[in-house]
């Protein structure tokens, strides 16, 4: 709700990178994370795999 709110003041764009405002360390070395918007996150669409803690390599 918050992200939305933002979004509808015109804080926030859905589509712009988040790269600008803060990078998982977890992923900081993987170029995709340069790509990913608010909306690809509020869609479940970043192309991560979930619970990446579980895997053996982390990732």
């Amino acid at each position: 709700m918050v992200t939305l709110r933002l979004i509808s003041l015109g804080k926030w764009k859905l589509d712009e990178p988040l790269d600008v405002y803060w990078t998982d360390p977890d992923i900081i070395n993987d170029p995709r994370h340069q790509k990913l918007t608010a909306r690809m996150i509020l869609s479940h669409q970043t192309g991560f795999p979930n619970w990446r803690w579980m895997n053996d390599d982390k990732n």
